[in-house]
Parts: structure tokens; C-alpha cells; sequence
């Protein structure tokens, strides 16, 4: 969804989202696997990145009548709500904000402070796409008043749909990240979805780490250990420390 309401956003160049055949692919090794069960032969499964796009694609193209009628960042999800929108805290950090149905919509006008007779009458412009403008400049104001942190704790109060914007190091450590155990360390992601009666267990699994079988792969190809360095200081190669030093 990110990646859609990126190719749509104002403020920036579109994204193409060419990883989606992944998880296309994926999928098709799945239903393979499950229609072997029945039929006891395997297949060749066709996973094209038009296909995936095009899958992807479905809840915004179903909506565009709806969600999009004016042009780029004026519209309900590609930034011209004030209700579902990114916005910078006073520590430079970000809060996102989802409130698209009413009731969220009125407990995040909480956390920000509004009183009964403003939630009242926001709630009341919150479809008039001309108001918008005006309340994302009040909303961008008062979130600049408080640090990330802070506005998490107002919100915590509220079910707001409120949630903040990690940086790739705070990933693992946030509260409810590290109360599921969504990482196994800093960088990896626990397997999912999760099966609860056979969970996935990758207490013996081996986590590569990109570039760490470059040296040797290079060798085996001929390279030598000078053409290899060479390559390595030009950057045309990403070579693991550890990989590096044992075979230079």
C-alpha cells in the first residue's frame, strides 16, 4: 500500500514496485506445493512482475472512483487528508496518522488536544476536501509542539490510530515489536505469518550476511586476489569483513 500511495504522493517520483513478484512467487510455491497433495506432480510456476503489480493494485484501482477525484495530494490517501497523513514532531522524528473512520478520527482529535466543541465541529468538515489544507497546516503545527515520544504517550490514551515512524535501528527494540518478538536480531525479521500449532523454528538457522560468500564465489570464477581487491575499492563488489579476510 506504501509503495501505491508513493506513485501517487505530490512531494515525490514514483516508486515502481517490482518486489511484488516475490511475494507472487511465493504464493505459486505454495498452491503448488498444496495441489501436489492432490495430484502428486509438480509445475512450473509463472510469476511475472506485471502480474504481482497488477495484483497489488486491485484495492487502489476498485477505489479510485471514490478515493481519488481532484489531482496528486489532494485526495483521501495520497497525502491530502489531514486525517490519514505523515507528520514531523518537534524532535524531527514522525508520527503517521490513519483516522479515516469517525471514531478514530475524534479519539486522535483527543490526543491532539482538542476540546467537545472543536473535535465536534472538525468531525463535521471531515469529508470537505476544501477544509483540508487548513487542518493539515493546524495538525502540522501542533504536532511540531511535542517530541514523537511525547505525542505516544498522548495517544497511547486514545485509540487514535496513531503509530510512529521507526527508523530501521528502532525496529526491534520498539515495545510492541520486541513484546511479540517480531525480529530474531536487529535486522531480521521472525518467520511469518506463524503457524501456532507448527511453529517455525529458526533456533538452528543460518542468517547469511550479504556479501559474505562474495570472495570465495570470485575465486572459484578465476578472479585473482588483486583483481578481487581491486573491485572490492572500486565498490563494484560488497564483500563481508570476516569472507574478505580469509581468503586476501
Amino acid at each position: 500500500m506504501l509503495v501505491l500511495s508513493e506513485m501517487v504522493m505530490s512531494s515525490s517520483c514514483s516508486v515502481e514496485p517490482t518486489w511484488v513478484v516475490r511475494l507472487a512467487c511465493a504464493l505459486g510455491i505454495v498452491l503448488a506445493l498444496f495441489e501436489r497433495s492432490r495430484s502428486n506432480k509438480g509445475q512450473v510456476i509463472d510469476a511475472a512482475m506485471i502480474d504481482g503489480v497488477a495484483y497489488l493494485s486491485t484495492f487502489v484501482t476498485s477505489r479510485v472512483k471514490l478515493w481519488k477525484t481532484g489531482p496528486r495530494g489532494t485526495n483521501w490517501i495520497d497525502g491530502g487528508a489531514p486525517f490519514y497523513n505523515t507528520y514531523y514532531t518537534a524532535d524531527g522524528k514522525c508520527i503517521a496518522l490513519g483516522a479515516i473512520e469517525p471514531q478514530f478520527y475524534n479519539a486522535a482529535l483527543k490526543g491532539l488536544g482538542f476540546n467537545k466543541e472543536e473535535r465536534k465541529e472538525l468531525m463535521s468538515i471531515q469529508n470537505d476536501t476544501t477544509t483540508w489544507p487548513g487542518t493539515k497546516a493546524r495538525f502540522a503545527e501542533l504536532f511540531k509542539t511535542k517530541t514523537r515520544d511525547e505525542w505516544l504517550k498522548e495517544f497511547e490514551k486514545h485509540d487514535a490510530c496513531a503509530t510512529p515512524v521507526l527508523s530501521s535501528s528502532e525496529m526491534t527494540t520498539f515495545a510492541h515489536n520486541a513484546s511479540r518478538k517480531t525480529f530474531v536480531r536487529p535486522g531480521i525479521p521472525a518467520p511469518a505469518p506463524r503457524l501456532l500449532r507448527t511453529p517455525a523454528d529458526h533456533s538452528g538457522a543460518i542468517i547469511r550476511t550479504c556479501g559474505q560468500h562474495t570472495v570465495e564465489v570470485l575465486m572459484e570464477a578465476g578472479y585473482s586476489s588483486e583483481q578481487i581487491e581491486h573491485l572490492g575499492r572500486k565498490g563494484a563488489i560488497e564483500r563481508h569483513a570476516v569472507a574478505a579476510k580469509s581468503k586476501l
